[in-house]
This record gives structure tokens, sequence and C-alpha cells, in this order.
């Protein structure tokens, strides 16, 4: 009772790294916190209507984002007079960090998020805000270069904690098996069809497993197959060899008569279900409490299921590792397209191996094409997390000139500075390309002056030829033009918007069509004759 918030006063930023996550994290605090403490919950996804965003942001105490939907939204704050939003901000939880190492939203979170949280925080006049002392606390998969994010977040030695699989309720054991490319990923789907039945079969060990497919069409065509095989190799009174008796079979029958889905009945009798987003309310919940129950062995499901279902298995496998990404799941200026399971969808899927309550162990097995066996069993393992802001530099180097928090040179070196892009390109320089200009034994100076010229001056000189930022008689001072600000506030790319300005004051719709079919943006869109 004595709990008593300034609603909104004192801001808490959670970024999650998808909208599942971020979903889930909003609706148990909300509960949790809520009701009990009073404290506002709000968040930021594609999904909120961009209108209730103003209102929301003034008076939560918790906001809950992607990183992209936070940088996206606090790029407008300045035009829209909310820039004390940033003032109230006080602790920052960013969680699996490790989100840096992919392109694009890495970007978002290490620039659009922490880096500009940190520019407004040396902001003379926020001195005396909660923000001039902010808080970050960020939490990640297993990782070697734990100290380099450290160094990035201005963490003490005694704020590093590191724990190893010993704390891991079950003992995880990963496999990745590698199989012959095909021409596409629909044709390499099929292939993998081939051996999804021998590989559960060969490591569920008579216990529940869960195949993850790349689309919804993909959990109802596996599910067959894998019925269609277990009842080739069963005995006649079960009729599968996923079914050990004939209650679980009566009980698989009677779920059987209450299904809806088209062909879900018939894979139920044989101990395999499906379950995705297209299936009514009633058929997920039947088979998620048949799973449950452990009358149905396996379920065929989208990888979308290890981001809210809480359905533990003691063998997970992941049938393919592309999946086809659409508009609604992309970050601002990324392509849509089939594209590689990001780390934390592949860490989030095998997480789901392992039942504390019934096993010691849990065993996950990655299903992929040769060239990328390597990939997955490195992520496994933990690789490296290095920087994607060298590809976006001028993209949000444009973003903070609009928002005002560069305003001049020695900001702009100060920013880069404060980029874990600069924590790791000290360290690893031949991962960026600069291998060669990076000599060991450098000075301070020399080495400040060689990321000067390729990480600021470099992007500055770009915005400049295009018109997109001016500067003054001694190329000091830097500010956005109404390009610039176009540019950042659409999340164009770089070269798109060079595009458009050369376009001139009167473009031909052949030269409008030329630039939107040239546009990065819209690379992965095709046309059918």
């Amino acid at each position: 009772q004595s709990f008593q918030p300034t609603q909104g006063g004192h801001k808490i930023i959670y970024i999650g790294p998808i909208k599942a996550l971020v979903q889930e994290r909003h609706n148990d605090w909300q509960t949790r916190y809520g009701s009990r403490l009073g404290l506002h919950c709000v968040q930021l996804t594609g999904d909120v209507d961009d209108d209730q965003l103003d209102d929301d942001l003034e008076t939560a105490d918790v906001i809950c984002s992607t990183p992209e939907k936070f940088d996206q939204v606090t790029r407008k704050v300045k035009e829209k007079g909310k820039m004390a939003f940033f003032a109230q901000l006080g602790l920052i939880l960013l969680d699996e960090v490790h989100l840096l190492n992919e392109a694009g939203r890495g970007s978002s979170l290490e620039a659009g998020c922490v880096g500009r949280i940190k520019a407004v925080a040396t902001i003379p006049e926020m001195a005396k805000a909660h923000i001039a002392s902010v808080r970050f606390v960020a939490v990640s998969a297993t990782i070697p270069n734990i100290r380099d994010l450290a160094t990035w977040l201005n963490v003490p030695a005694t704020g590093i904690k590191q724990y190893g699989d010993e704390l891991r309720p079950c003992k995880l054991t990963t496999h990745v098996k590698g199989y012959n490319p095909a021409k596409n990923d629909f044709l390499f789907e099929r292939r993998l069809n081939d051996h999804v039945y021998g590989i559960v079969t060969g490591y569920c060990n008579g216990r529940p497993g869960l195949v993850f497919c790349n689309s919804r069409k993909g959990t109802m065509d596996t599910a067959a197959i894998l019925a269609k095989e277990a009842a080739a190799h069963s005995n006649a009174s079960t009729r599968s060899v996923f079914v050990k008796s004939a209650q679980q079979l009566q009980r698989l029958q009677a779920a059987s008569s209450q299904a809806k889905a088209k062909g879900l009945g018939a894979v139920l009798v044989a101990g395999v279900g499906f379950h995705n987003a297209a299936m009514e309310p009633e058929d997920r919940e039947l088979v998620e409490s048949l799973f449950k129950a452990n009358d149905l062995p396996v379920l065929c499901t989208t990888s979308t299921l290890a981001m809210g279902v809480n359905l533990p298995a003691h063998l997970v496998v992941i049938k393919g590792t592309t999946r086809y990404v659409g508009d609604s799941e992309t970050a601002p200026g990324e392509t849509t397209g089939y594209k590689e399971y990001t780390q934390t969808e592949v860490l989030q899927m095998v997480g789901r191996a392992g039942r504390p309550q019934f096993d010691n162990e849990g065993v996950a097995v990655i299903m992929t094409s040769k060239d990328n066996t390597h990939r997955y069993q490195r992520m496994m393992t933990g690789q490296p997390v290095e920087s994607c802001l060298m590809a976006n530099l001028a993209e949000h180097l444009n973003a903070e000139l609009v928002l005002g928090t560069i305003q001049d040179v020695p900001m702009a070196i100060q920013w880069i500075k404060s980029s874990f892009l600069y924590t790791r390109v000290r360290t690893n320089p031949s991962h960026y390309g600069l291998a060669h200009k990076l000599k060991p034994g450098m000075s301070q100076a020399e080495l400040d002056g060689v990321l000067k010229s390729q990480l600021i001056m470099q992007p500055v000189s770009q915005l400049l030829e295009y018109g997109l930022a001016t500067t003054d008689e001694d190329s000091y001072s830097l500010a956005a033009t109404k390009a610039g600000k176009l540019m950042a506030n659409h999340f164009l790319k770089l070269r798109t918007m060079a595009s458009i300005v050369k376009l001139g004051q009167q473009p031909n719709m052949p030269s409008l069509l030329r630039v939107i079919c040239g546009a990065e943006e819209f690379r992965n869109a095709s046309l059918r004759r």
C-alpha cells in the first residue's frame, strides 16, 4: 500500500527480440504488476496503432518493445515535442542481446536503442534526469565475448555473471544433420520428408517429440508422412509404432472424432498431431491437451509455438532451417522472402527439449543443408557476437542528425565510440574489413584517426553528397535536410534515397518506376506474368 508510483515518472524499457516474446512479457507484467502495484505496462510492436502511442508513452511505467519498433518510434519524438520521454528512462532490459549478430535488427538494437539512449544521456539538459544514470541489464545465450558486451554497456567487473550448462534443469544434447541441397527451399523440404521418420524414431526413445516445420502446410504434410510411416512399421494391434496400448488408442480415437481440421483426425489415431495458427482454437486446445497427457507422442508445429505455448518435449526436431518471412515480421527497410532461422528462433525451439519433471536430458536435432551445418554447430556451441552496424552506418547516423543527438563531427565521433562496433572493430578488425588499416602497436590517437576516417567521415561524406545533410565552411557542424528527415522517418536505405534525390524536381513515370523496382526494400518482391 505504501508503493504509490507517479505514473510515467520513471520508465523501464524491455527490449525483446521478437514480437511474440514482447507480447508475452507485456501480458505477464500487466497482470502481475498492473493490478497489484498500479504500474501501467504498454507494448510497442507492429500490431499497435501509432495514434495511441503518444499517450501510452507519456503514461507508461513499463514499455515492452522490439528493437526496430523502439528505433522507429523514438526517431520521431523530437518533431512531436516529446523529447521529455527520454528523460524518464531509468532501467533498460535487453533480452537475448546476442541479437546484435542479426543484420538489420542487430543494428536497430545497437544504434536505434542503446546508442540513442546513450547519446541522449550525454545531452547537458539531461544531467539531472533519470536517464543520466540509466542502468542496462542484458541477458544472452552462451557467448565467448561477454566482456566485450560489458565494455559496451559500461558494466563493472562485479556486474558480469556467467552461467554454464550445469545450471540447466536438463542436460541438452544437440545434433546437426546436413543433407544435400536442392534447387529451392520447397524441394529441399520435400527431401527432408524422406529422413524425418528415422530421426524421430531414432532419438525419441519412446518419449514425446516436437517437430518444427517452416509453414502451416508443412506441419500437416509432415504429420501425414510420419503417420503413414508409423503405420507401415507397426504391429496389427495398435496400427502405429507411436501408440503403445489399446487404452491410448481408444483415447486417440475419441479425440479424432472431435477434430475439425482437415486431415487431423486421420493422423491423431496414429499418435501424431499438427498445430498451427490456421486451426480452430478448439482443435489447438485438443492437440495440446493430448500432448500434455502423453497420449500424443509426436506433434508437428510451426516455429511460432516455441514463442508461445509451453509444451516441452524430450526430443525437438527442427525440420529445415529456412522459412518465409513476410511483411508483418520484417523490420522497417528489411526485405521479405525465405531466410535462415535467426539464432533467437533456433534457441527458442531447441529450448523446448527436455522436461525437468520427467527427463534427465533433452535431445535436439537440427536438419539443414550440408552448406549450413557449420553455422548451426557454431550457433549451438556459442559464437562471438559481432556488430552489424557497419552495413547501416549512414542510415543510423542520419537518424541521429534528424533527432538532434548529433550536431557536429565531435558528437558523431563520441556516438561511434559508444557503439558495440567500436568495441569489436579494435578486437577483430578483419571481420569489418579494416585489418589492413589497423596495425598492431598503433597509439590510441592513431587508432581513433583511422576509425574517424572509416566510421564517421565516410558516411558523413555520403550524406553530404546526396543532399541529406549540410555542414558549415569548416565541415564541423552537421544538420539534416528535409530529404534526410524523409529518409529517417520512412526507414529508407541510403541507396534508395540517393536514387530518389537524383530524380530531380520533375521525374517522369519510367524513372519513378525504375527507382521503385530497383529499391533494395523490394528486392524479394516478385511479379508473376
